[in-house]
């Protein structure tokens, strides 16, 4: 855990006093550059329209009448991985009403290595959805380009009365000889053949 993380952005701590990010920034800045400190939701909020937010850390109560329903929005709301630490009196209403989402609930007072352990999940959980994200995203452009290719060799089989290996190979030498991708190849061909 000693590798200072490089993702642009902030954990932004949401608590009544100041002391409670001085505890988050002890347990966690060893791995975490950016730490900063609000007082209540409604700055919060403003926080997390106007700076990319890696994850909250919220200390509950507020101060400003914020609760769990006002942290689940704000959580929910982008989408922000959170951290929420209510004393043992409420821990299992905001467990309740936490479940489902990404956000994991902790009794305060929590040991700091608690904190820094659960950090470091959501964190390395939230690369893994990236990473999900970008293959998925990878998946769906190539879906679409094998979509566009196969409607090109369909109509050249029909107005052209080619095979379907001919239509590929038409295809592929329309991509070769322009030094364009298959897809752009089999666009070209379409608009061609309208």
């Amino acid at each position: 855990m000693g590798v200072i993380r490089e993702e642009p952005g902030t954990v932004l701590v949401i608590a009544e006093k100041q002391e409670a990010c001085t505890f988050v920034k002890s347990a966690i800045s060893s791995f975490v550059r950016k730490i900063e400190w609000v007082p209540g939701m409604p700055e919060a909020k403003k926080k997390i329209a106007s700076e990319r937010i890696l994850l909250l850390v919220i200390f509950l109560p507020l101060s400003d009448g914020g609760g769990i329903d006002d942290a689940v929005e704000v959580a929910d709301r982008k989408s922000i991985p959170s951290v929420i630490l209510v004393g043992t009196e409420i821990y299992p209403q905001t467990v309740y009403r936490a479940r489902g989402r990404r956000i994991y609930v902790l009794a305060y007072p929590a040991k700091k290595s608690i904190l820094a352990q659960t950090v470091n999940i959501l964190f390395n959980s939230q690369v893994q959805l990236y990473q999900l994200i970008r293959e998925r995203d990878a998946l769906q452009e190539k879906l679409a380009d094998l979509s566009v290719i196969n409607r090109a060799k369909l109509v050249l089989v029909e107005k052209k009365g080619l095979t379907e290996d001919e239509a590929h190979h038409q295809v592929e030498h329309v991509a070769m000889d322009r030094g364009i991708t298959k897809r752009k190849a089999a666009e070209y061909l379409l608009r061609l053949m309208e």
